[in-house]
């Protein structure tokens, strides 16, 4: 928590810092700040399986900060407001890092602040037909809030146009 609050304090214009997450008690990373594409989701935990190697410890700002730990400036949250209570579970934080970067702010990785994280303790280990069902559900909302073109078609060729295909 000190390292948040100390970069805050040098970046404010953050508004909202994250620090490395890892799975269980490490040494494997479950997330290293989001970013935001498509493919194979459209939030991507940076680092998500890897051994820590160094390789996400400079402090820099990134698309999108997990909700599993984060540190939100009251500036920001007067500003932003806080998560979008339509969503219950899922895509939230994504959710509220775009609308942040919409606004001006500039989300915050803060790789010595070190967070332990239990993954699936909401929704249970693996894929659930509840995890699978909340995903998609959010993902749809998101999309229909935030859904930029790109967006939207991604979605049309990845998620429902190559659905059969994974099927088959």
């Amino acid at each position: 928590l000190t390292h948040l609050v100390e970069a805050a304090a040098v970046t404010p214009e953050a508004g909202m810092y994250a620090g490395k997450i890892y799975s269980g008690n490490g040494p494997t990373l479950w997330c290293a700040g989001m970013s935001v594409g498509f493919f194979p989701n459209l939030q991507k935990l940076r680092g998500f399986g890897h051994l820590d190697e160094g390789q996400f410890d400079r402090e820099e700002t990134v698309d999108a900060l997990t909700g599993c730990g984060l540190l939100l400036s009251r500036a920001f949250l007067e500003d932003v407001g806080g998560f979008d209570e339509d969503f219950f579970v899922y895509v939230e934080d994504l959710e509220l890092s775009i609308r942040a970067k919409k606004r001006g702010w500039q989300p915050r990785y803060v790789p010595q602040a070190v967070m332990f994280h239990d993954a699936g303790s909401t929704s249970g280990v693996g894929y659930s037909a509840w995890r699978k069902y909340m995903l998609a559900y959010n993902l749809v909302l998101f999309l229909r809030k935030r859904g930029t073109f790109s967006l939207w078609l991604a979605f049309w060729i990845l998620d429902v146009l190559c659905w059969p295909i994974v099927l088959i």
